[in-house]
Order: C-alpha cells, then sequence, then structure tokens
C-alpha cells in the first residue's frame, strides 16, 4: 500500500517535484536541530554574530566526534 501524504505549501509557483524534494529535507534538519540544541548546547550558548555560532558548532562537533571515539573506563572494548 503507497502512504498518501498531504504537503501544504504556500508556494503556488512551485512544481510538484520541487515541493516533494524541499520536503524531504525536513527530517534531516530536524535531526540536526536536535542535535545542535541537545549535544551541542547552542541553546543555552549566548552567541553574538555568526562566525561564533559557526565556531560553536564546529567545535562541538569535533568534541562529540572524539568523545564517541573515546573509551569508557570499566567498559569492554
Amino acid at each position: 500500500m503507497i502512504p498518501l501524504a498531504f504537503l501544504v505549501t504556500d508556494a503556488l509557483h512551485w512544481d510538484v517535484s520541487r515541493i516533494a524534494i524541499t520536503w524531504s529535507y525536513r527530517w534531516p534538519c530536524e535531526v540536526f536541530h536536535e542535535f545542535t540544541k541537545g549535544i551541542c548546547g547552542l541553546e543555552s550558548a549566548q552567541l553574538r554574530n555568526e562566525d561564533a555560532v559557526k565556531r560553536h558548532i564546529a567545535l562541538s562537533c569535533l568534541a562529540q566526534s572524539l568523545l564517541q571515539d573515546a573509551p569508557v573506563a570499566g567498559g569492554n572494548i
């Protein structure tokens, strides 16, 4: 059975395929948004400009990557 979806937009000048492609970006954006809020702490950081935001995200992602690869004390590797 084919799932039925209704996509609502005010971009009436777009064709159907463009609307569907744009909508498909929604889930990755949601995952990224949750990552930046929860793991990176972007919501609690008071960043004043675009460069500060970029730097904070880059360093937070780097730290998260390092932590995921770090051995856990007392854990099995």
